[in-house]
C-alpha cells in the first residue's frame, strides 16, 4: 500500500493545474487521467495498489481542484492536451511515461499518444475505446447546440443542496455508491450562504462545437504506437447503445480484458481486479 499521498499545483498566470500524488518520488510515474465531470480523487482506492508506480492524477481544468478554462475558452476533447503538456513541463517526470486513463481521461491519452507518440511508453485505457464520435451529417446541429448553449450560460442557475449529504446523493444516482460518490465530492464539492453546489465548470455540460467523426478517430487510434490495454466493462456500452469494439482492430499493440461490472470499475467495483491487469501489463 501506498503511504505517501501529496497534493499540490501547478500554476501558469492565473491558472492552476490541481493535482493528487501517490506513491514515493523513486517510484516509476504514472499519469491518471479522470473521466468527465470527475477529479484525480476517482484513482483514491486504485493508486494505493499499484505497487511501485508513483501515480499522478491531475484535476483537468475545470474539474476538481483546478482552474476553470479562461471565460473565452471551451472544453473540446483535444484541449485536455494542453493540460498534459502543462503537467508533463511542470513536473519534468521525462518521457516516455505510462498513462492510464478512465472514460474521457482514456480519450484524451489516446489523441496524446497518437499525437505525441515518443512521450508514451505504454497507455492503459479503463472503459474506454477512444474518443466519442459525431456523424458529420449532425455536425451543423451539434454546432447550434453549442452556440446556443454559451449563449444561454450567464442564465444557468446553480444547482444548490441544503446539505452536504444530499448533494453526495445526487451523485450517487449516477452510477455510484455514496463511499465513492463522497470520494469524489471531497474535490468538487463547496457550499456558500445558499447552500451546497458541485463547483465544475458548468461549460463542461455543453456541447461541443466540433467533435471528431468515426474516420478521424481511426487516424488517431491507427498512430498510437506504444502497448495498449483496455480493461471494459460491458454493462456500460450496452447502456450507451453503442458497439465500439470495431475499434479494436486499429490498435497496432493491444491486450483487452473485459471485466463485469459498471463505468467506474477502479473506483466503485472490482478494484482489487483491475488493479492486478494494470500491474501485470505495466510491470
Amino acid at each position: 500500500m501506498h503511504a505517501k499521498v501529496a497534493e499540490t499545483c501547478l500554476q501558469c498566470g492565473d491558472q492552476g493545474l490541481a493535482l493528487k500524488i501517490h506513491g514515493s518520488e523513486d517510484s516509476t510515474p504514472l499519469l491518471a487521467f479522470h473521466g468527465w465531470r470527475d477529479n484525480a480523487a476517482s484513482f483514491d482506492r486504485l493508486a494505493p495498489l499499484l505497487a511501485g508506480h508513483r501515480v499522478i492524477a491531475p484535476d483537468f481544468q475545470g474539474h476538481g481542484l483546478s482552474s476553470h478554462r479562461h471565460p473565452s475558452g471551451n472544453y473540446e476533447i483535444w484541449r485536455y492536451m494542453d493540460d498534459i503538456l502543462w503537467l508533463l513541463e511542470g513536473l519534468a517526470v521525462g518521457s516516455p511515461v505510462n498513462i492510464l486513463g478512465h472514460s474521457m481521461g482514456g480519450a484524451v491519452a489516446c489523441l496524446f499518444a497518437a499525437v505525441f507518440p515518443e512521450c508514451v511508453n505504454k497507455l492503459v485505457l479503463l472503459d474506454c475505446f477512444g474518443p466519442l464520435s459525431t456523424a458529420p451529417a449532425d455536425a451543423p446541429g451539434q454546432m447550434r447546440r453549442s452556440i446556443e448553449g454559451y449563449q444561454g450560460l450567464p442564465l444557468m442557475k446553480r444547482r444548490y443542496y441544503s446539505s452536504r449529504e444530499k448533494a453526495v446523493q445526487a451523485r450517487a444516482r449516477v452510477g455510484l455508491s455514496m463511499e465513492a460518490a463522497d470520494l469524489l465530492a471531497n474535490r468538487s464539492l463547496s457550499n456558500d450562504a445558499q447552500g451546497w453546489y458541485w463547483h465544475t465548470d458548468p461549460r463542461l455540460k455543453l456541447p461541443n462545437r466540433l467533435s471528431l467523426s468515426e474516420t478521424h478517430i481511426e487516424q488517431f487510434l491507427r498512430c498510437i504506437a506504444c502497448p495498449v490495454l483496455i480493461v471494459s466493462s460491458p454493462q456500460y456500452w450496452e447502456a450507451l447503445k453503442q458497439d465500439p469494439s470495431h475499434r479494436l482492430v486499429w490498435f497496432r499493440d493491444l491486450r483487452h480484458e473485459t471485466l463485469p461490472g459498471h463505468h467506474h470499475q477502479h473506483l466503485d467495483g472490482q478494484v482489487e481486479e483491475v488493479a492486478a491487469l494494470v500491474r501485470q501489463f505495466l510491470n
